[in-house]
């Protein structure tokens, strides 16, 4: 047991030795490193799914502030911020009045990387249900059995994904 530890602390202490040569290295010698080792293309196979990862979440940000527009949030002035109409029940969140030209009203300040619309049905289920009323009291012809079929089934990227088409669709209307 005690060999295992001190293998583990060794190869802890090699890889921290090579990351911080790395780190004193260039692209060019890094890459020529890996190659000698065979190790390029496993990293470059990491760095692709990595760059996937990070399109994805960059897409959740993009339809979580276009959800979060419809309804009512006004973005600030501070990069990555959006004020959201206040909600029953959410008085001790941080909240401004009237600031940033917004209108006399009680909004929350949320970081736009932070909504949970497309994790959460405490999130999404007033979209749904605000999407669902708009488009009934404005008489629009649109499909929406597909969102309430996922809905119904509980399925949130379904939902999610519904409601983020259902809103550009109603945004090319107004």
């Amino acid at each position: 047991m005690e060999s295992k530890l001190y293998n583990m602390s060794t190869d802890n202490k090699k890889l921290e030795s090579i990351i911080l040569l790395m780190n004193e290295l260039d692209g060019e010698t890094i890459q020529y490193i890996l190659e000698q080792i065979g190790m390029d293309e496993q990293i470059h196979n990491q760095l692709k799914v990595k760059n996937m990862i990070n399109r994805i979440d960059n897409i959740e940000e993009i339809t979580n502030e276009l959800i979060a527009e419809f309804m009512g949030g006004i973005k600030s002035s501070v990069p990555n911020l959006i004020n959201l109409p206040q909600t029953i029940g959410q008085s001790s969140i941080l909240c401004v009045k009237g600031s940033e030209g917004l209108p006399s009203s009680t909004y929350k300040v949320e970081r736009i990387n932070e909504l949970q619309y497309h994790s959460s049905w405490d999130w999404l289920m007033p979209v749904v249900r605000e999407i669902l009323m708009t488009i009934e009291l404005d008489g629009l012809d649109f499909a929406t059995e597909e969102l309430r079929y996922n809905t119904l089934d509980c399925d949130i990227s379904g939902a999610y994904k519904e409601v983020v088409e259902l809103i550009n669709q109603y945004n090319k209307t107004i």
